[in-house]
């Protein structure tokens, strides 16, 4: 993305549109399903109210060092570096998922024990 960006600016558009709507999809089911499921019955709010958190946290320090590392008045760099400093944090974020992956709320573990050890 960051080498087309002058020569194919159609390609960049639609890089960042696949990349917002990757991210949009990965919050729903995190500040929701999981918030649900591993917050429980009585945390859920609070579970999705950190990971919400987190998110706006997150967006703040990008907004902030893509505006210093792009404007010209501070660093003289452009735009081009604006994919390859987010690509860190996407292959930092890659790992975590995989490392949780088949991660179960406790309740979901009892209730497979249970339902499991009973067919057989």
């Amino acid at each position: 993305m960051a080498w087309t960006l002058r020569s194919a600016p159609f390609v960049v558009g639609m890089s960042a549109l696949l990349i917002w709507m990757c991210v949009t999809g990965v919050h729903s089911l995190t500040s929701g399903t999981a918030a649900a499921d591993f917050g429980g019955r009585k945390a859920t709010a609070t579970c999705s109210g950190l990971v919400d958190g987190c998110v706006y946290l997150g967006s703040t320090v990008q907004s902030v060092s893509v505006g210093f590392l792009t404007s010209d008045k501070w660093s003289g760099h452009s735009w081009r570096w604006w994919p390859i400093f987010l690509l860190p944090f996407a292959i930092l974020g890659a790992y975590i998922a995989f490392r949780i992956w088949h991660e179960l709320p406790e309740a979901t573990k009892k209730y497979i024990k249970e339902h499991e050890g009973k067919k057989r």
